[in-house]
């Protein structure tokens, strides 16, 4: 387990546990009284559900749940790029966020919180056979475990102290309803079933441990009624005192120092102590993890060897043959300890013996399982056996640890003449970052931390490269790489200043490049030679078994990419970085390097342009080409009409057009009108475009791709001729007569290598400045969404807000006119909608209807004012026109207009204007939806006529503020959902008081030889079957 899960215990690790409580412990397991849950070997994952957004949310790490956690998006970005890992947490989080959307609302807020105040996290672990750690699983699962939950309060990120086991209980009783919605998903979602751990099959190894337990508690001068707190104490104390005499009050200090515990500093101890004192105080406080250590090892031995022997039959849950899987890791766990040996690395050899003490031989390999887990007297434990021990050789032999190289990739490279392999990481490094730094030690730990090197240059050429050797180099030692192992290079992928402290003939070399450069723009050729034979660089583990000295080939090691973002500056990288660190405070400075540090924040602050790459390739040769790209797309930008925009063109377009051809104007305005609401404006204007393009006299605007493509043509004229290369915004470059090209090919055939690479270099600054530019817009277009998002929580929480029906009788003032519009109309028509939705009791299909009706309504009602304020200047322009000729328009009056309306239709319209009302029947038919309940679509035609008018006026009052009118309308419509939400959750099922003269049976008696009333009949009907 890992992310935020934290470090479940051994009994060893809570100081505040008795021996007296331990014994009993090993009593119940002895005896088969624990019941607990398998522990897993997965990827720990938290998971929860946002309510209010609709979407999962996961958690990592303490910042993920500060931040309300992450969606699908982030959680994908996380682990984009990391194989098998990236496939098993995105599929797995799907799954669950399936599951989830499955519950019902309220169940949904039951188990998850309400979204917008809170959220309740659940701790899993994702087990994919693609992604096995140690132990290899049959399924893909999501299995949640049965503690180490919790709720987060949004508002502030921090964890909230209440108990969630109620909202756990919840989640279980709902994972059938789960599972069926995805059973057809390739993950399944389940929670750790609980099981009782089988007891010992005598007293042997109880009575041993138990034995043991009481004579190193003798040793130790305790008794079984203290802790383990203070067991570790009395072993310490020996060791103190054989160092130094101290007194009283400075040992009790010195004890709290070498346990941890925060609040005491060395300086405080060693004040007035002679220097014979302060050098001891010195020795003990820098061996403290080793004293700690071998003050709790002879009762962590008593612990887990008790341990072993209850777990040693525990069978797998979640793996259906045990035996083939105990022989793999048994056979793994051999070859690793057999590497460690051959290694003959004096530490890897101490790591071996200190494990083996524990594993003691491979046979005591005996269960697929990882651990068990259990609760006693409120604390969480866990019994794992011989996993710990097998886990660690495992994970030393294939990746090594510090100094150590990873053996197993080093005892695969067979080739007899290769006796080393050095990896070097080659780069600009300007600065490195907290990228850099960590593909660094994902290398030390693949070739141990003295065979890596960093290999960098001096060269110095702003603005992408400011800083010198010994600059870079500080920043690097900052990050915590060891100055030995930073190399000044003439030529970073050569690397001869490091190689030529090697023999060439039996060291190979691996360079190390990033995952990412290697898929979207390789530097190097692997493989074969256009002209044949084989490249100098090779990939490194299709080679691992056959390596080559440096003298003929070197490799390439791809590392994973490690993605990490910079607020406001998108993923790290060189360019961000530098931008990052021109621009912004100390706190981003340390977001961006992973720590402070005064000297390199004013350093940088110096050295680095403000700006991201628009201002630093405005500073290169052809660097205007970025300005005139940002001019283009912004001209593009501003010629591409919303369309209201063109409805309004077109529609004046084609009134103009359509009093040329003679029609009148009352005409030409009606019929412009008409065709604009049937969609035919929009066949006709593309038509006529079409004619204007053939016959030379239209324009008409690229895409901005096509647009981009054409500035690299430009670019490909050569850099010399266009290095001021400018038109006026939005003007045609002249055209060339075709006699100019042979011109241009014959000065492409003598631009010089300097020349080409300019050229090269321009295409790639326009391809980036494209993409810099569109991040941008794309940034201001998450921003108004983040803004959209963040009223959207204000107003649930104002209809979620205990209290009124309508929340607060005197609220602040909103920033919108259209919400405070909209929350003074809610308060007039929420009490009728609440009145008369709450009447309809006698089946929810009533209410459905009722609620499908009234939205359906007012989504109708506003739409035409919509339409009507969006035609804006058009439709004010006919109407001048039309009051200026004084004339009624009639559709019909036009020759060529075709009337499609039924004999019906016409005839209503006609009564409608004739002053005689349709019939309400008729309208209560039009009002409804097919297949609804008719009852709820009667009770909201008649309460829809009570509100429509409190509705049109609101509306109408914010003519002229498009704005405020959009947010009315779409917030109007959610709110309404919202308090429909309400209403249903108060209709809950009230229980019948009881009453002393109520006698069911004789009721039952009487009621043979009576008729029933009709009015009975519903009573019964609405108590409901029992009563």
């Amino acid at each position: 387990m890992g992310g935020v899960a934290g470090h479940m215990s051994h009994l060893y690790d809570n100081p505040n546990l008795k021996f007296s409580t331990m014994m009993d412990i090993f009593k119940a397991a002895a005896n088969g009284e624990l019941e607990g849950t398998e522990k897993t070997d997965g990827q720990n994952l938290f998971v929860g559900y946002n309510v209010a957004e609709g979407k999962a949310k996961a958690a990592r790490n303490k910042t993920n749940v500060r931040q309300g956690g992450l969606d699908a998006a982030g959680l994908a970005q996380k682990f984009a790029g990391r194989g098998t890992v990236e496939q098993a947490f995105n599929e797995a989080f799907e799954t669950f966020e399936l599951a989830a959307q499955s519950l019902p609302r309220k169940t949904q807020r039951q188990i998850f919180g309400d979204g917008i105040n809170n959220i309740v996290f659940y701790n899993a672990e994702i087990q994919d056979p693609r992604n096995a750690n140690v132990v290899n699983y049959d399924n893909k699962l999501l299995n949640i475990h049965r503690v180490g939950h919790f709720a987060v309060d949004l508002r502030t990120g921090e964890i909230l102290d209440i108990d969630v086991g109620p909202s756990a209980v919840k989640l279980e009783n709902s994972l059938d309803q789960m599972q069926r919605a995805v059973a057809n998903q390739q993950f399944k979602v389940q929670m750790n079933a609980i099981r009782r751990l089988e007891g010992l099959s005598d007293d042997r190894h109880l009575n041993y441990a138990l034995d043991r337990l009481n004579r190193i508690l003798d040793d130790a001068g305790i008794s079984d009624n203290q802790t383990v707190g203070e067991y570790v104490v009395a072993r310490i104390l020996p060791m103190i005192r054989n160092q130094i005499n101290l007194p009283e009050e400075k040992e009790n200090m010195l004890v709290k120092k070498l346990l941890g515990l925060k609040g005491i500093k060395i300086l405080t101890i060693k004040k007035d102590l002679n220097p014979t004192q302060t050098q001891a105080v010195n020795m003990l406080v820098s061996n403290s993890k080793a004293i700690l250590q071998n003050a709790i090892q002879p009762l962590e031995d008593i612990v887990h060897d008790f341990a072993v022997e209850m777990i040693r039959d525990l069978k797998s849950a979640f793996i259906l043959d045990q035996a083939p899987e105990v022989k793999r890791l048994q056979a793994e766990t051999d070859q690793a300890i057999k590497g460690i040996e051959a290694s003959g690395n004096e530490e890897a050899m101490e790591i071996l013996r200190k494990q083996m003490q524990k594993l003691k031989t491979i046979e005591n390999v005996s269960t697929a399982a990882e651990g068990f887990v259990f609760d006693y007297d409120g604390y969480t434990y866990k019994f794992t056996g011989n996993f710990a021990p097998m886990n660690q050789l495992l994970g030393l032999f294939k990746y090594g640890r510090g100094n150590i190289p990873a053996m197993q990739m080093l005892s695969e490279a067979e080739g007899d003449a290769i006796e080393n392999v050095v990896a070097i990481y080659p780069g600009r490094f300007q600065p490195m970052g907290r990228h850099h730094a960590e593909a660094f030690r994902w290398l030390q730990s693949q070739f141990g931390e003295e065979n890596v090197y960093i290999a960098t240059s001096n060269k110095v050429a702003p603005p992408k490269s400011p800083l010198n050797f010994e600059e870079k180099k500080q920043a690097m030692i900052a990050q915590g790489i060891p100055e030995s192992q930073i190399v000044q290079v003439k030529n970073p992928y050569k690397a001869e200043e490091i190689l030529g402290s090697y023999n060439p003939e039996t060291t190979a070399v691996a360079f190390m490049v990033g995952q990412k450069d290697m898929k979207e723009d390789p530097r190097f050729r692997v493989g074969e030679k256009k002209s044949g034979g084989a490249t100098y660089f090779q990939e490194f583990e299709s080679n691992i078994k056959n390596l080559k000295p440096f003298s003929e080939h070197g490799y390439l090691v791809v590392a994973p990419h490690v993605s990490l973002d910079i607020a406001g500056y998108g993923e790290m990288c060189g360019t961000s970085c530098r931008a990052a660190l021109a621009d912004g405070d100390r706190q981003l400075f340390a977001n961006v390097m992973g720590f402070f540090d005064e000297n390199l924040f004013n350093l940088f602050k110096k050295k680095f342009v403000s700006g991201t790459l628009k201002e630093e390739v405005e500073r290169m040769p052809l660097g205007i080409f970025l300005g005139i790209i940002e001019e283009v797309m912004l001209d593009e930008k501003k010629k591409k009409k919303t369309k209201k925009q063109k409805k309004q063109d077109k529609i004046s377009r084609k009134i103009s057009k359509l009093k040329d051809e003679g029609k009148p104007q009352d005409q030409a305005v009606a019929i412009a009108l008409d065709m604009a609401d049937e969609g035919e404006l929009e066949e006709d204007y593309i038509k006529n475009l079409a004619k204007s393009d053939s016959a030379g006299k239209g324009t008409t605007f690229k895409p901005l791709e096509e647009e981009a493509e054409e500035l690299e043509e430009i670019s490909s004229l050569g850099g010399g001729n266009l290095q001021g290369y400018s038109l006026p915004l939005g003007a045609k470059p002249p055209k060339r007569k075709r006699e100019d090209e042979a011109l241009i090919r014959e000065g492409m055939e003598q631009m010089n290598r300097h020349e080409i690479y300019e050229e090269i270099r321009l295409r790639k600054i326009i391809r980036e400045g494209i993409k810099k530019i569109n991040q941008k817009i794309e940034n201001e277009k998450k921003q108004e969404v983040l803004e959209e998002q963040r009223l959207r929580k204000v107003i649930r929480r104002l209809i979620l807000n205990e209290g009124t029906t309508t929340g607060d009788t005197d609220p602040a003032p909103h920033s919108s006119t259209g919400i405070n519009f909209l929350e003074k109309l809610l308060k007039n028509i929420v009490p009728t909608l609440e009145d008369d939705y709450k009447t309809l009791t006698t089946s929810k299909e009533q209410r459905e209807s009722f609620r499908n009706h009234i939205l359906k309504a007012m989504q109708d009602t506003i739409e035409p004012l919509k339409v009507t304020s969006q035609a804006g200047t058009t439709v004010s322009l006919a109407e001048e026109e039309l009051e200026e000729q004084d004339l009624t328009v009639k559709i019909e009056d036009d020759p060529d207009f075709i009337d499609i309306r039924s004999d019906k239709e016409i005839a209503d319209e006609e009564a409608e204007l004739a002053g005689n009302p349709k019939d309400v029947n008729d309208e209560k038919a039009q009002f409804g939806i097919e297949g609804e309940d008719e009852v709820g679509r009667n009770a909201a035609f008649d309460t829809f006529k009570k509100v429509s008018k409190q509705i049109v006026s609101a509306y109408d009052e914010l003519t002229g503020s498009p704005k405020d009118q959009d947010l009315f309308y779409d917030y109007l419509l959610t709110n309404t959902k919202l308090y429909f939400d309400k209403f249903e959750n108060d209709m809950s099922p009230v229980e019948e008081p009881s009453s002393p003269d109520y006698d069911p049976t004789q009721m039952d008696r009487e009621a043979e030889s009576a008729e029933i009333a009709p009015e009975t009949v519903d009573q019964e009907a609405e108590l409901g079957p029992g009563v």
